[in-house]
């Protein structure tokens, strides 16, 4: 007869746990356990399981399965990978293969790459993915672009970060916006990254890139941190009506909150120097202005006069 110890209680609770919830249920070990389920009483010390029955059910299954089993909800970064981690740092070519399936089908494993990788192998890294599309699977681009390259950004921010956005946005442009919404949504990157990044783009990029964050809304702390990113974006880009009206929703729902902003001043004022202004907003537009408290106000309050005067002189001609 087996006798479990009052130390082994717990963990054989909770595989005993796991078992009755698992969807698993052809796993031998659930078969087993689930017999002792129902009348199983742990608070008595030293309750025994036939060994037959253990061994006609449990053959040759290694006891860390029936851990791995229990906690296979929660799956965890363990010691190979770290010893993959290692072989890449020796020899990223040889192990790049190993690295591409094992991400594949461990997500997780992308985190562990860029905080445990040196900044050297990141680039080596970064070099050989964007040289091996044709190579690589959707879930391991995925996984690069929704894991590894928000947690390296979270990470270190230096002056390449820039380079590895370009490429990725050439490389992969089918999962950049995911990347790109999470930039616009996070701010304990440095908004320079994304800034730096944006005057890079071509008009039409720039453009595409308002219309992308026009699907998101945005709050104060995200619209302040990210205003030099905007302005770069709204100077430079082709003017719709959905651009248009995506811009001044926020500088009318947030104008109270950066009142004394130079940047919050720049963009307010290129939008009243904008095609996108009308008499229908005039007045919100008006309200904003008078608010605002940086140097910007005053070129603002000139230019909201002559969209008045051409508002008038155009009803006037009407």
């Amino acid at each position: 007869m087996w006798t479990f110890s009052a130390s082994s209680e717990p963990l054989l609770q909770r595989c005993i746990d796991s078992s009755t919830n698992s969807a698993k249920k052809t796993n031998k070990w659930t078969k087993v356990l689930q017999k002792y389920a129902i009348n199983s009483n742990l608070s008595q010390k030293n309750q025994t399981i036939l060994v037959e029955e253990i061994k006609d059910s449990t053959q040759n299954i290694p006891v860390i399965d029936l851990i791995e089993d229990a906690e296979k909800s929660q799956p965890e970064i363990n010691e190979n990978h770290k010893i993959l981690c290692e072989a890449i740092e020796t020899d990223l070519n040889m192990n790049f293969n190993d690295l591409v399936q094992e991400c594949s089908r461990k997500n997780i494993l992308f985190e562990l790459l860029a905080t445990s990788l040196t900044d050297p192998t990141i680039e080596k890294l970064c070099h050989k993915i964007y040289n091996s599309t044709e190579d690589l699977n959707d879930n391991f681009t995925k996984g690069y672009l929704e894991i590894f390259l928000p947690t390296l950004l979270l990470k270190r921010q230096t002056i390449n970060n820039i380079d590895i956005l370009n490429r990725a946005s050439k490389y992969f442009p089918e999962h950049f916006k995911t990347l790109l919404l999470f930039l616009f949504q996070n701010t304990c990157i440095s908004s320079n990254i994304l800034h730096n990044f944006v005057t890079t783009l071509t008009k039409t990029a720039k453009t595409e890139l308002l219309q992308v964050i026009s699907e998101i809304r945005l709050s104060s702390a995200q619209f302040t941190h990210h205003l030099p990113s905007l302005l770069a974006l709204y100077k430079d880009c082709d003017m719709s009506s959905c651009v248009s009206n995506y811009l001044f929703s926020n500088l009318e729902q947030f104008h109270e909150d950066c009142s004394d902003d130079k940047n919050f001043g720049r963009l307010l004022l290129a939008y009243t120097q904008g095609p996108g202004t009308s008499a229908a907003n005039l007045r919100a537009l008006e309200k904003i202005i008078e608010n605002h408290r940086s140097p910007f106000r005053r070129p603002c309050l000139t230019k909201l006069k002559e969209l008045k005067q051409n508002i008038v002189s155009h009803d006037f001609t009407q």
